[in-house]
């Protein structure tokens, strides 16, 4: 399995602790690790660190490398020239994996998030990588405890299989006013979307090539 971090955001939250050239997930806001730093070593138990890959931008690649210096070097960085959005990121990750291991496993992970339960994360994303290995596009939630607007919301179909935990995704709702939230918690069928996705690297480019022909486009040059 290979860990995808996005690590591109403006910072703009926390400000004026966090800056552009300075984002919340390189700050020590939980403990005695920046954001970023407390990411790798949640999923380092899975995944090597040779199989690791920031995706982000030049403003903050340096900044980055000094607080990972186990990474500091070769195909680790995945730098964008110009910030466009997540399907783009993604993308480009997807796009540079595929020339070595098309068959992988990726997940993706935002750089800024906080986790308690690190045992619960990583046995979700190891029952999260044997579904993805099963053709499907994976997305983790997480169950809410308020009618939070500043998220946006999965809405959870039928099982895939009866007990597992694992359902399909009726849709995704983005960031919703006050009363339809209410709504979310009290229906019990929604989850915050955690913005954590786990897919074959073959897969999800079919998906980009089939839904979204002009990113596509642009990464077959970028693969050439």
């Amino acid at each position: 399995m290979y860990g995808v971090v996005l690590a591109g955001g403006s910072g703009t939250r926390f400000w004026p602790l966090s800056r552009g050239a300075y984002p919340k997930q390189l700050l020590k806001i939980f403990g005695d690790q920046t954001l970023i730093q407390a990411t790798l070593s949640r999923i380092a138990p899975l995944i090597p660190s040779d199989h690791v890959y920031i995706v982000t931008n030049p403003q903050q690649e340096e900044q980055i490398r000094f607080q990972l210096p186990s990474l500091s070097s070769g195909p680790y960085f995945i730098s964008e020239p110009i910030g466009r959005n997540t399907a783009a990121a993604i993308g480009l990750a997807a796009i540079t994996l595929s020339k070595t291991d098309p068959e992988g496993v990726m997940v993706v992970l935002s750089a800024d998030h906080f986790i308690r339960n690190t045992k619960a994360f990583t046995d979700t994303l190891l029952l999260g990588e044997s579904v993805a290995r099963g053709g499907y596009l994976v997305t983790i939630g997480a169950k809410p405890t308020r009618p939070e607007t500043a998220y946006g919301y999965i809405q959870i179909g039928k099982p895939i299989e009866s007990g597992s935990g694992i359902f399909r995704v009726e849709r995704f709702v983005e960031k919703p006013d006050r009363p339809s939230a209410e709504r979310y918690i009290t229906g019990g069928n929604f989850y915050w979307n955690t913005g954590i996705f786990i897919w074959k690297i073959s897969i999800l480019l079919e998906e980009i090539f089939r839904f979204m022909p002009e990113l596509a486009e642009q990464l077959t040059k970028i693969k050439e």
